[in-house]
């Protein structure tokens, strides 16, 4: 018996635990509330059982608050086992049952047909939408009973009197302090469900909200995306074309390799804007894939891979790495450092005697810190506010579709980091990255 109080207690703290998410609370409310009926039943059971024993000196009396004891139990071990539904019509049943028969079996000045109340009120609480003639079984069952009751003066099983009347006024004072406090238990509960139903409400609004908000977001790119795209794919590929078609109407032959060098020209612009968008598309529908890498390797990596663009051998490169081994995603990084490498020299000044680029990757905390900076021309005031929007150009020397740091900071932020940038024009550039990341 002991074990089983303290059980009650233990599986009490533990739905108080649980229901502090309110989704958890709001699907599995009725389970939950029919928990705590049976602990809060079983506590004032236990204090009744006392009272007979050590008040009432009623030993009939505490073997029958003993049986309803362990239906309570039993009752809980079954909402615990998953058979909720069954545990319902059980201790609706026993509970009604020994109302009618505690109601007539003791004087009515005591008022234990005030426990019809409570049960009317857990009948209208504890059953789902799609057990509505349980619902109603319950709430008619206790209205009987309560009606021959009273047909027969509270003698429905005729003379039969488990005591006398003594102690009427006392009795009838415990009595309706538990059922008011059984009701008032249950209207708490409800109004709990409500507020927590309005939480809910609350949330799912602000959430459609903001995916209103990413919807209509997504629908300006998109064409805004479709606009640029059609434009810059049709602008070499038309050139493309005059500039075949002045090859075939030119006769001197020794025009042949400047016209190769236009069409190559043309097609390399042409290639890298589609492996932008291919980027762009990447990073937009697949999953983070960490894994362990070294960002000065990947940088190294792209150095090489970019030593062949115009004066790229102007560029002094220098790479200060302190990080180590971290988890990141290798392609998305990749990414990045050739996006913002690349800038570094597309954009450098040339009037300079000396064109750099300094990088510097850290760990600080959980965090992987990335700065890029570099002496290039910089990037004008009134554009610094712009520079991360999708197909914006900061300057006539930019060659490329706009896209590239649009996809960079679409990237870091994907990565739940952060991308700042400062700038003066002709003094040079500076990007500064943070990356959650593991050692």
């Amino acid at each position: 018996m002991q074990a089983a109080v303290l059980n009650f207690f233990h599986r009490w703290l533990s739905y108080n635990t649980q229901t502090a998410d309110d989704q958890y609370f709001f699907t599995r409310r009725r389970e939950i509330l029919l928990s705590r009926i049976l602990i809060l039943s079983a506590f004032m059971e236990i204090v009744i059982t006392l009272k007979d024993l050590l008040v009432m000196k009623a030993s009939i009396s505490v073997y029958i608050d003993l049986v309803i004891l362990m239906i309570i139990l039993v009752s809980f071990r079954m909402v615990q086992t998953g058979h909720q539904k069954t545990a319902k019509s059980f201790f609706l049943i026993l509970m009604n049952s020994f109302t009618v028969f505690y109601a007539s079996a003791l004087p009515s000045d005591r008022g234990i047909f005030l426990y019809f109340f409570p049960l009317i009120t857990m009948a209208f609480a504890i059953f789902e939408d799609e057990e509505i003639y349980l619902r109603i079984a319950f709430i008619v069952l206790p209205i009987l009973l309560l009606c021959l009751l009273a047909g027969s003066d509270f003698t429905l099983f005729g003379d039969f009197k488990l005591a006398t009347a003594k102690n009427g006024k006392y009795n009838l004072v415990i009595n309706a302090a538990v059922t008011m406090l059984l009701v008032a238990f249950f209207i708490e509960f409800m109004m709990k469900a409500n507020r927590k139903s309005e939480s809910l409400l609350r949330d799912l609004a602000d959430s459609v909200h903001q995916k209103k908000e990413a919807i209509e977001k997504i629908n300006k790119e998109l064409d805004r995306f479709v606009y640029s795209t059609s434009h810059d794919l049709r602008a070499p590929l038309s050139s493309i074309q005059g500039i075949t078609k002045l090859a075939l109407m030119d006769s001197d032959r020794t025009h042949d390799l400047e016209y190769f060098n236009m069409i190559k020209n043309r097609t390399g612009k042409l290639n890298e804007f589609i492996n932008e968008i291919i980027d762009y598309s990447r990073n937009s529908r697949t999953e983070l894939q960490n894994e362990l890498i070294d960002i000065g390797e990947i940088v190294k990596e792209v150095i090489s891979n970019l030593q062949f663009l115009d004066h790229a051998e102007r560029i002094q490169f220098e790479v200060n790495n302190s990080s180590g081994r971290m988890l990141l995603d290798k392609g998305r990084m990749k990414m990045v450092m050739n996006n913002l490498i690349s800038n570094a020299i597309k954009y450098q000044n040339l009037r300079a005697e000396q064109s750099w680029v300094k990088i510097e990757v850290a760990v600080e905390g959980a965090d992987c810190k990335i700065n890029i900076e570099d002496n290039g021309i910089g990037i004008a005031d009134e554009f610094q506010g712009r520079i991360f929007e999708m197909f914006f150009r900061a300057t006539e020397r930019s060659s490329g579709s706009g896209l590239g740091l649009y996809i960079v900071k679409e990237i870091i932020e994907r990565m739940n980091g952060t991308i700042k940038m400062k700038s003066a024009e002709g003094k040079g550039t500076r990007f500064e990255i943070s990356v959650p990341a593991e050692k």
